[in-house]
């Protein structure tokens, strides 16, 4: 990557109830809670403390690259709390992002109750997805044993067709991308 990206942040856990730390600009708290429950579905209702759910959610509008976990004596009165943890940008620049090297940044690591509201990325930019990575998607909405180096390319080319996109990191190292139906040409992004 050439210049680094300023990309903006925001968290969800509780304090005192659940919240998002705040509002990054021009996206609104549905929208937020909308790619949080993406990035949270297959978690089950009572994951494991050391689970962490890590990858990449978008609504066909903008891409976030999460991390959610558990953290114990979290909230104000000492108890556990789910944080997320997302880094957001427009769908068209995720592919200037490598998954991997963005989820290694402190500030997916390191729960903060001051969570800053922009982190910097200068790491590498997306990998190359394999050319018939769309057609598996449009056919089957689903592609397992996936690069997820690739990941930030497949959603800046191919996210606008669809309203719900999940890439989700595994442990082995690959990731599993899941999509919904895609748009027909003639209703275009919505």
């Amino acid at each position: 990557m050439g210049n680094p990206a300023i990309l903006a942040t925001t968290t969800h856990s509780a304090f005192r109830g659940y919240a998002w730390s705040h509002l990054p600009s021009d996206i609104s708290e549905a929208e937020l809670d909308g790619l949080r429950r993406l990035a949270s579905e297959g978690r089950g209702d009572f994951p494991e403390p050391t689970d962490i759910a890590r990858g990449l959610v978008s609504d066909g509008r903008i891409a976030a690259v999460y991390s959610i976990r558990i953290v114990t004596e979290w909230d104000s009165e000492g108890r556990a709390s789910e944080y997320a943890a997302f880094a957001i940008m427009p769908l068209e620049d995720a592919g200037l992002i490598d998954l991997v090297a963005l989820l290694s940044h402190p500030f997916f690591a390191l729960p903060s109750h001051e969570p800053p509201t922009t982190i910097e990325y200068s790491g590498p930019q997306s990998a190359t997805p394999p050319t018939d990575a769309a057609g598996r998607l449009l056919c089957r909405h689903r592609i397992d044993n996936f690069n997820p180096h690739a990941a930030g390319a497949l959603l800046a080319n191919y996210g606008k067709n669809s309203s719900k996109w999940a890439v989700r990191l595994g442990t082995s190292g690959t990731a599993t991308v899941e999509c919904g139906e895609w748009r027909k040409p003639s209703e275009g992004a919505k």
